[in-house]
């Protein structure tokens, strides 16, 4: 993406952090992080809200959990998500570069950066 159409990323946390207000409306305990000085491609915004959006719908009506972190590596945007669930989809429709793993405890673990075959 060329830098002169990079956007300032207050938009996405905007519309991350009021989706994890509706979320706690529901007695859903959900945190959000992303850099609030960091510039990102329009295309890149989208995916991550996407994502955000792909993981939480896999993972209702059983989502107890979540948080949410949108972070800017050398290789470009990617996204790290913890998730604690009744129940775990086996992978997202739609994002198949997108890791899952799951702990001994029962969390879920999503990641998806450039470096693991699939940047946003």
């Amino acid at each position: 993406c060329d830098k002169a159409e990079d956007i300032d990323t207050t938009e996405l946390r905007l519309s991350l952090f009021e989706s994890a207000e509706s979320l706690r409306l529901s007695d859903i305990r959900c945190a959000v992080q992303i850099a609030d000085t960091a510039k990102i491609s329009p295309a890149s915004a989208v995916a991550i809200y996407d994502a955000f959006e792909a993981i939480i719908e896999a993972t209702l009506p059983g989502l107890q959990e979540i948080l949410f972190c949108a972070e800017h590596t050398a290789q470009g945007w990617g996204l790290r998500c913890s998730v604690q669930c009744t129940d775990a989809p086996a992978a997202l429709p739609g994002l198949p570069q997108m890791q899952l793993e799951r702990d001994d405890d029962g969390l879920l673990y999503f990641t998806m950066f450039p470096a693991e075959g699939g940047g946003l």
